[in-house]
């Protein structure tokens, strides 16, 4: 323990360059990788020395503007492995990491706005560009850090997914990895935060159109469903029983089409298909 107060803390200080001495060069990178590798190692230190330090350091200006696609890996695998939790942050490095996120989100959501379609776009984006789909991955999982304005910027994006798909765009599996992503974290956050400006019913209709047989979007339109009738306990619809009959058949083999969805006795469900 005293040496970990000790000369360990100085050179944790000096590794993040709030102790820098004359001569050293900048050990951001390097500090990424020794404190991941400490996570790693269930180090006893943890949460007495390296987190502390971590939070304070990796709010810092220069880093989040120099790194922020390393940054938020970081994070994000400390997150997984549930080395920082929600409980051990606070509001001010919440507020930073989430900009830092948010303005990565809004960049591709700027270059959408130049592209020729929101569909075609993110599908070249996250299936051909392997490091930013990484990022999507990592900015999710860091999603339940953040405050409400997650959940708009998501509803938007599936919302222009969902309707570059009925304007022509093809609905391929990039488009169903995305599509399911963006839905399941929106479904993590707390209901009254989308549930007001979410049309389920419009959502599911134009998904089992185009995505019948993707086990993601399927199983993420059950998630949501779940999490905005839990939050208010009425009766589920015909709609949301018979969704999470499809989940049901898509868990069980999820590169086989639900063909039992289509024979499901609701007088109604014809209508989700026309």
């Amino acid at each position: 323990m005293s040496l970990w107060l000790g000369p360990g803390l100085k050179f944790m200080q000096r590794l993040w360059g709030l102790n820098r001495q004359d001569g050293d060069q900048d050990p951001v990178l390097f500090a990424l990788k020794f404190n991941g590798c400490l996570a790693e190692l269930e180090w006893g230190g943890w949460k007495l020395v390296a987190l502390p330090l971590l939070l304070k350091s990796t709010i810092k200006s220069d880093l989040i503007e120099k790194e922020p696609r390393r940054l938020i890996g970081f994070l994000a695998a400390l997150k997984t492995a549930k080395k920082l939790i929600t409980g051990e942050t606070d509001a001010v490095w919440r507020a930073r990491i989430e900009k830092c996120a948010l303005d990565r989100l809004r960049v591709w959501k700027k270059q959408d706005d130049d592209s020729v379609g929101f569909c075609r776009f993110t599908c070249h984006l996250f299936s051909s560009i392997f490091t930013q789909e990484s990022e999507l991955n990592d900015i999710l999982t860091l999603s339940t850090f953040f405050s409400s304005a997650i959940s708009s910027i998501l509803v938007d994006i599936i919302n222009r997914t969902l309707a570059a798909t009925e304007e022509g765009q093809p609905s391929n599996a990039s488009s169903a990895w995305l599509l399911g992503k963006y839905m399941q974290a929106l479904a993590k956050r707390n209901p009254s935060e989308w549930v007001t400006t979410v049309d389920l019913t419009a959502w599911m209709k134009t998904s089992i159109k185009k995505w019948a047989w993707s086990h993601e979007v399927l199983g993420a339109l059950v998630s949501l469903s779940q999490a905005r009738y839990l939050s208010s306990l009425p009766c589920p619809s015909a709609t949301d029983v018979c969704l999470i009959e499809v989940h049901h058949l898509t868990t069980l083999s999820p590169l086989r089409t639900p063909t039992r969805f289509y024979k499901y006795p609701f007088s109604h469900m014809p209508v989700l298909f026309d």
